[in-house]
């Protein structure tokens, strides 16, 4: 999964593959078919999580490298990737790569309808995925950010604008949960001024008690599944309907040491989480969203940054205290009868 639920570039490898899997019982409600001829279904992975081989044939230290062996009490379990699942040496066996740049963010969601939550929200998004299409688009930043940032954000030059105006083939989207935006020009008076408070806006995953929807193994990531389709339309209306990917898209669960095998891999919520998106993802198409392609995240379970081992995203199991066998979990068989009806 991304490092965090903002909006960053990544050059990123996405790998697609058929998984092969076993028979099972969940029932697909949608299918291949249900999708454009020639829209793509893959898996995502990234190279620190999956490769290892962190110190050999010439490969210099990573930002990761760097940071998990030198402050290892940041991570969760105290891991690294140093091997991660082996699959600088695996690969032949698994998955074949592409590259593709990747904007990774969450839908925004005003926490009432007042004018000023309102505007929040556009705010959020702009700070966030506006801070990269609005330049690719139109040559620009947002207005929002020229405003509320003033003379610390950068201006393009003439040239500049009209090199980076159009200069993207493709859009790759990661989507994995949402938030409610307020209004909160007071609070962010009376803090150190940032990156992180320029927006004026204060984002948070619950209101009146609630969440913003079911909650993860990943203590940030609330289950929107409508939030898909809604920051497609968004992308679409705003930045005049780009070529679209989703990167990522994806559940995450505690890794419980104590589960057998066979009830590790039960991972119905992972499958329902999918389903379910994919339905708003097929909405979204039939609404105009020019999007080709889907890859979830992930193959297999990996190296979760902070998080190390203890979470697991993949629709494979992998067992990490047994020379990083995989085994496909449901939501694998989930796919592969997806893929062949």
């Amino acid at each position: 999964m991304a490092v965090q639920s903002c909006v960053f570039l990544v050059l990123g490898f996405i790998y697609v593959q058929t998984v092969g899997v076993f028979a099972s019982n969940i029932s697909v409600p949608l299918s291949r078919s249900s999708f454009p001829e020639g829209f793509i279904f893959g898996t995502a992975s990234s190279a620190y999580q999956y490769e290892g081989a962190a110190f050999v044939d010439g490969k210099g230290p990573s930002i990761w490298d760097t940071f998990t062996h030198r402050y290892p009490g940041k991570i969760t379990d105290h891991s690294n990737g140093d091997v991660a699942l082996d699959s600088y040496y695996r690969y032949k066996k698994s998955q074949k790569g592409k590259i593709g740049i990747t904007l990774v963010s969450s839908w925004i969601v005003p926490i009432s309808r007042s004018k000023s939550n309102i505007a929040a929200a556009h705010r959020a998004l702009d700070f966030k995925l506006g801070w990269f299409m609005s330049p690719l688009t139109y040559g620009y930043y947002p207005r929002t950010m020229r405003t509320l940032v003033g003379d610390r954000l950068p201006e393009f030059s003439k040239k500049q604008s009209r090199m980076v105006k159009g200069s993207l083939d493709f859009v790759g989207l990661n989507y994995y949960t949402a938030n409610y935006a307020a209004d909160d020009v007071q609070l962010y008076k009376t803090v150190n001024i940032s990156s992180t408070t320029d927006s004026h806006v204060q984002l948070t995953v619950s209101k009146n008690g609630r969440f913003i929807g079911a909650a993860s193994g990943a203590a940030a990531f609330y289950v929107y599944p409508r939030g898909i389709r809604e920051l497609l339309i968004y992308t679409k209306k705003k930045y005049r309907n780009p070529v679209i990917f989703i990167t990522e898209n994806g559940y995450g669960e505690l890794n419980n040491h104590t589960l057998p095998l066979q009830e590790a891999l039960k991972d119905d919520k992972r499958a329902d989480f999918y389903r379910r998106h994919l339905l708003y993802l097929r909405r979204a198409i039939q609404d105009g969203v020019d999007v080709r392609g889907y890859f979830a995240w992930s193959l297999l379970d990996n190296f979760e940054w902070n998080n190390g081992y203890t979470i697991r995203f993949g629709i494979n199991y992998v067992d990490y205290n047994d020379g990083l066998k995989r085994y496909p979990k449901r939501s694998a068989i989930w796919f592969k009868k997806f893929l062949k009806k």
